[in-house]
């Protein structure tokens, strides 16, 4: 279970990479500060519900990050003929979709997992 808490509390981590956009022109980097909401599973114990909407939320989301990934490098590709910007771009693509759909299953889960606690 501590790991589980380590590795949740972790993707926080990732919010460091927003204090680039605070020193270089690079303003999209600022976005990268939404990760921070994430150190608060170092805190939160984990109960078998939340393990498993972790897993479920973590396994949708490589899904969806990996045909997105494949999308678009296939799309950039054909349409552009340049294998190296086609790789980059569809990294990108699928990482950050990959990215939004966990955070937004996990919003989705914790508020479906508060409703049901005021409920009983």
């Amino acid at each position: 279970m501590k790991i589980n808490r380590f590795l949740y509390g972790s993707i926080g981590f990732l919010s460091l990479i927003g204090i680039l956009g605070l020193f270089t022109n690079q303003k999209g980097y600022i976005a990268f500060f939404a990760f921070a909401i994430h150190f608060k599973y170092f805190t939160i114990r984990p109960d078998e519900m939340m393990e498993e909407y972790m897993n479920k939320s973590t396994r949708i989301s490589f899904s969806l990050g990996s045909i997105v990934m494949t999308i678009c490098t296939l799309f950039y590709f054909f349409n552009h003929f340049e294998p190296h910007k086609a790789m980059v771009f569809g990294l990108a693509c699928g990482w950050a979709s990959a990215m939004l759909s966990y955070s937004i299953m996990i919003i989705y889960y914790e508020f479906r997992e508060m409703i049901g606690m005021k409920n009983d």
